[in-house]
């Protein structure tokens, strides 16, 4: 199958399978950088069976934001609903980059703390178990939003 025959139902059809994935490697703190890079993914299906919806153009890339505006999943919702997920897309998107898939654990783990070096951390492991859970549960909004307006 070449990926311009991806369905919208088959990114949706992810979506869910990587969020399901995400659920039971965030039990084990030794799966963090694969946890987060199924966040992402599982952000990225849910954005793009959405956005395949309206149009089969992707030019955004791996790019969360961006696919989320171009998404339009935030059109039906409330003001509060919208700033709540636009939120979790961000925190999303704070610790997520596609190339994690290429990415050894140290490697994300040096990239991440080079981003977030500001927030003045002494331990990127316990950095990042502190904010597993903050991403899980913006993971979670995502999913949840989406399959409740799935049509």
């Amino acid at each position: 199958m070449k990926s311009n025959d991806f369905t919208k139902n088959d990114y949706y059809s992810a979506a869910l399978n990587r969020y399901k994935n995400l659920e039971h490697l965030k039990t084990n703190k030794d799966s963090i950088i694969f946890s987060l890079y199924c966040a992402g993914v599982a952000a990225e299906c849910m954005f793009r069976a959405y956005i395949l919806k309206e149009t089969r153009a992707f030019d955004e890339k791996h790019d969360l934001l961006k696919l989320y505006t171009k998404s339009k999943m935030w059109l039906t919702l409330t003001d509060e609903q919208k700033i709540e997920l636009s939120i979790s897309v961000k925190k999303i998107s704070d610790f997520w980059f596609n190339n994690l898939r290429y990415t050894s654990d140290s490697r994300a783990k040096r990239k991440i703390a080079h981003k977030f070096v500001r927030t003045n951390f002494k331990d990127i492991n316990k950095y990042l178990e502190k904010h597993n859970n903050d991403i899980f549960m913006a993971t979670k909004n995502v999913i949840e939003i989406g399959e409740k307006l799935w049509t």
